[in-house]
């Protein structure tokens, strides 16, 4: 989605600087993160939590395994870095935040395609207060990253899904912004429920 032009060295205490560049972008060091989110409801009908996975572009996770191969390491590193930043995420129903609990089940792998190593993040995000499914019209997301280094995007419209209990009631919806900011969010995501 974005081009890359040129990497750095990274440290896993501040993963969040790598040089990557697009035309939207006037200066600075950037790095790339692809997303997909399954938006989650419990067995008593409340938006309970959304489930993600964050896959790294190939050269900021070679950059961060060549300054921490100990997965284990690098794991508790970006866990703790992105708890303090609250993952990147806001997301509101109704035009209300909706607090976030602490991450469970964060889990950092390597993938592999070819030659090609990415680094990838999975995780839930719990909702503090979660909302009754039919008392929310409209879920929007927005990741905004505070150090400008971060492009967070959905790849495709199906990145962002619905769990069971969604489906029949809520629709997604994917725009790409004309134009934005560094350390803001490229993308428009909407749910929109009846």
């Amino acid at each position: 989605m974005f081009k890359i032009l040129l990497p750095s060295l990274l440290t896993p205490i501040v993963f969040l600087s790598t040089l990557f560049s697009q035309p939207a972008f006037s200066h600075g060091a950037h790095y790339e993160v692809q997303l997909k989110s399954e938006l989650q409801v419990n067995t008593d009908d409340l938006i309970s939590s959304v489930g993600m996975i964050w896959v790294y572009d190939p050269i900021v996770s070679a950059n961060m395994l060549k300054d921490d191969s100990d997965l284990k390491k690098l794991e508790e590193s970006i866990h703790s870095n992105l708890e303090r930043f609250k993952f990147f995420t806001k997301i509101t129903a109704d035009d209300k935040a909706l607090a976030i609990g602490k991450a469970q089940n964060f889990k950092l792998e390597e993938t592999k395609d070819g030659d090609v190593i990415n680094l990838q993040i999975s995780f839930t995000l719990p909702f503090a207060t979660p909302p009754k499914l039919n008392s929310v019209k409209k879920i929007d997301f927005d990741y905004a990253d505070p150090t400008a280094t971060a492009i967070l995007y959905y790849e495709n419209p199906q990145d962002l899904s619905l769990g069971f209990g969604l489906k029949d009631k809520c629709k997604t919806n994917l725009t790409e912004k004309p134009s934005f900011k560094e350390g803001e969010f490229p993308q428009i995501v909407t749910i929109s429920c009846n």
